[in-house]
């Protein structure tokens, strides 16, 4: 089981004038249970410059994987087996603040500038879950 209730970063460095700003870095969480309430943050933005010449980094990643059997890592990392694999990006027993967005700068509207980055919480449907489908 992993809970939140503080703050987990991975962003980009701010910089100043006539530089490039860093952009977000991973966070990736495998666990059986994921849980956090409002004082919990996952943040992997991008860095900042002074907006006189630098341009922003691009927000990061955070990927949360729980209740995947660990069988299944492999097959859904390569993803040759997303059998029955649901991907979202909010989770309702994580009720904190999830953040990858870009950093500001001069250069910074897409396609030149820097994006957001991306948010995924990804479990496993189990075949006896799935039966009440059919």
């Amino acid at each position: 089981m992993v809970i939140i209730d503080g703050i987990l970063t991975a962003n980009g460095e701010n910089v100043g004038n006539w530089a490039g700003a860093g952009s977000g870095g991973s966070i990736f969480i495998i666990c059986g249970t994921f849980d956090g309430g409002t004082n919990g943050m996952l943040r992997a933005n991008g860095g900042s410059t002074d907006q006189s010449n630098g341009g922003a980094g691009g927000g990061g990643r955070i990927a949360v994987w729980y209740n995947v059997p660990s069988e299944r890592y492999a097959g859904i990392a390569d993803g040759s087996n997303m059998r029955h694999v649901i991907i979202t990006d909010s989770y309702v027993r994580f009720t904190g603040t999830l953040s990858v967005t870009n950093g500001l700068g001069y250069v910074n509207m897409p396609p030149d500038g820097a994006t957001p980055g991306s948010l995924v919480f990804l479990t496993v449907k189990r075949l006896g879950s799935l039966m009440h489908l059919r």
